[in-house]
Formats: C-alpha cells, sequence, structure tokens
C-alpha cells in the first residue's frame, strides 16, 4: 500500500477514502485481489469489501481507487474525541510468476490530531498453493 487516505472533508457525511498499491517488485503480479474493510476495533463496521479482483500489475505499476463509507455526525465526535478508534484493513493477494501466492495486509488507524490514517503494522506473508 502506497497511500490510504480520506480524500475529501472530514465532516461529510460520506467519506472517500482513496486506495493506492503498488508493484515496488521487479516482476509482475497477477491475479491481483484488494480487500478493504473500515471498522472501529470491535466497535462496529463502517463497511467496505473487495474493491479490485484478478488484475495483473507489472512491475512499478499501480492500482487505485476509493472506498465510500458512511460517518455519521455522533461517530465523527467520538472520533474527534478519542472515545473510539477506527481502523482501516487492507488484504492484497497475488501470484509471483512461480505461481506462489502471496498476502500483504495492512492497517491504517485513523489519527485524531491530523484528521486522516496513519500506517500500522503492515506484513507479508507467502501463503503457497
Amino acid at each position: 500500500m502506497s497511500e490510504f487516505r480520506c480524500h475529501n472533508d472530514f465532516n461529510a457525511d460520506l467519506w472517500a477514502i482513496r486506495w493506492v498499491v503498488k508493484n515496488y517488485g521487479t516482476l509482475p503480479a497477477s491475479d491481483v485481489n484488494v480487500e478493504v474493510v473500515l471498522d472501529r476495533d470491535g466497535h462496529g463496521d463502517f463497511g467496505g469489501g473487495p474493491v479490485c479482483r484478478g488484475w495483473e500489475m507489472l512491475p512499478q505499476a499501480q492500482l487505485e481507487g476509493f472506498v465510500q463509507i458512511r460517518v455519521d455526525r455522533d461517530a465523527r465526535d467520538q472520533l474527534t474525541h478519542g472515545e473510539t478508534p477506527m481502523v482501516g484493513h487492507v488484504k492484497v493477494t497475488y501470484l509471483s510468476p512461480g505461481a506462489s501466492r502471496f498476502t500483504h495486509s495492512a492497517d491504517f488507524a485513523f489519527d485524531r490530531t491530523t484528521q486522516n490514517f496513519k500506517p500500522n503494522r503492515p506484513e507479508t506473508r507467502s501463503c503457497d498453493g
């Protein structure tokens, strides 16, 4: 993940979260799937789901898009006062040229001081199959 941030006004009821996935490797990746879920760390789900499936990415190429979530006034107040966290969970799966499947997952915590997301705990693992 090279980007995960709120694209529009924080005070809006509908947030547009921009995500960007980049192939930093030197080989192409196939069957690239991206899934985004936003939640309150166990205090309710803001929504999300698969945002792209089956893409191919050449080296240094990137995929980008938006996830829209509804955030009502009460939820925004809780976020700004630190009463409840919001975390974006992103999972990217892909096949390498040797047919090994890899999963990269990253969490992005909402930071109330910057009113945007910051990266937290990225992890990549191989799931040969």
